[in-house]
């Protein structure tokens, strides 16, 4: 697994290594670092500093791992005192949660063989690498310190192609056990070549030290923190758009209330303007009942008389009334300029108290249009 893991950031370190998007992150880090003062910029940007211990011709050099020049020389004729002396004033300026040492083994010191597994092998490459070290060196696993470089995958995706490392523990051991007695932890356990790293870690898991690095988790809780603000801001943001909708919402249903009285008060208007119209309309069309007494005043004749009229929304006229001879009302009603269609409805009886014969007619009122065409027709048969 550790192995899948490996390839698999040595891969994105590749791919973002190449992306055209890493100049302009490092450009945009650095404008940003510009703005910040220094000692802060130091607090927040000093990250890990790897040195290298180095045996070359029978003494230690400490150095900066991308230091040609050794800060710290020393050999075992030396105390143990002074030699930790020399070490304490090396690495004086050097943070002690930023420090990482690694031994760098000589380079004549090491086996290396390239080697093909299965693609199936992924996940446990370096135990499957360890059972061919009997048969790839001439040591057993457990003479050697080992590991594994750099894993790429074939063409067809089949094989995986790695180099095996390895160092005999007999020429290692005296060394680790001087550092361990000098107080030195190391981090790492690597080979060198022209003075870099190969990339390998030959320390046994057993051997690696639990380092925490507190810049990096106070880097990730002010990461976190500015992810949690980012998110609070877009609630906020969310929330006020919430709440002027909300607002906007309320005016819209206000306008609507109001919107809808004025229709009512603008229909109550217009049915009461259509009925004082209608009104006003029925008035010029129709005749007046002073007009229709007036009219009938007029024509029926000194012998008879109404004792009542009634008009309905139809325009019918209803009468009834007395008269010595009722029979001749009919001709008398025919001119009419309000009446048309005169007509008595039942039969003429006769009042046996006034002896006079009692009779109940209908008419139609006349259209004014008719109305007007009639009244020159009865002036004009007037001698």
């Amino acid at each position: 697994m550790n192995a899948s893991i490996k390839a698999w950031h040595t891969a994105v370190a590749q791919l973002w290594q190449r992306s055209p998007a890493t100049p302009l992150w490092r450009w945009w880090l650095g404008e940003l670092a510009s703005l910040l003062p220094r000692p802060l910029l130091q607090a927040f940007t000093s990250g890990i500093e790897w040195h290298a211990m180095e045996w070359m011709d029978g003494e230690w050099q400490l150095r900066a791992m991308h230091a040609s020049a050794p800060v710290a020389r020393w050999n075992d004729a030396l105390l143990i005192e002074q030699q930790q002396a020399l070490i304490r004033a090396a690495l004086a300026n050097v943070p002690q949660d930023a420090l990482r040492l690694a031994f760098l083994v000589p380079d004549a010191w090491v086996l290396r063989r390239h080697m093909s597994f299965p693609a199936a092998a992924r996940d446990q490459l370096k135990r499957v690498a360890a059972f061919e070290i009997d048969r790839q060196t001439p040591f057993r696993a457990a003479q050697v310190f080992h590991d594994i470089g750099q894993v790429t995958v074939t063409a067809n995706g089949t094989q995986l192609q790695t180099e095996l490392v390895a160092v005999p523990r007999s020429l290692i051991d005296p060394l680790l056990a001087r550092l361990r007695e000098l107080g030195v932890v190391l981090d790492a356990m690597d080979i060198g070549v022209n003075g870099a790293r190969l990339g390998v870690n030959l320390l046994p898991a057993s051997d690696k030290p639990r380092r925490i690095n507190r810049r990096f988790r106070l880097n990730l809780g002010l990461m976190a923190g500015a992810l949690l603000l980012l998110i609070l801001s877009m609630l906020q943001w969310v929330h006020n758009r919430e709440s002027a909708l909300d607002v906007m919402r309320g005016e819209v249903d206000r306008m609507k209330t109001e919107v809808q009285a004025v229709s009512a008060l603008r229909q109550t208007l217009q049915d009461h303007a259509g009925a004082t119209g209608f009104l006003a309309q029925r008035k010029r069309n129709g005749a007046t009942a002073l007009s229709i007494l007036q009219d009938l005043s007029a024509r029926l004749p000194q012998n008879a008389w109404l004792e009542r009229l009634s008009i309905d929304h139809g325009g019918q006229i209803g009468m009834q009334g007395q008269g010595t001879q009722a029979a001749s009302l009919l001709e008398a009603l025919k001119g009419s300029a309000s009446l048309a269609e005169p007509a008595f409805q039942g039969s003429i009886q006769k009042d046996p108290s006034t002896g006079k014969e009692r009779f109940f007619m209908v008419a139609q009122l006349r259209k004014p249009s008719d109305a007007k065409q009639k009244a020159p027709a009865a002036a004009g048969s007037t001698p």
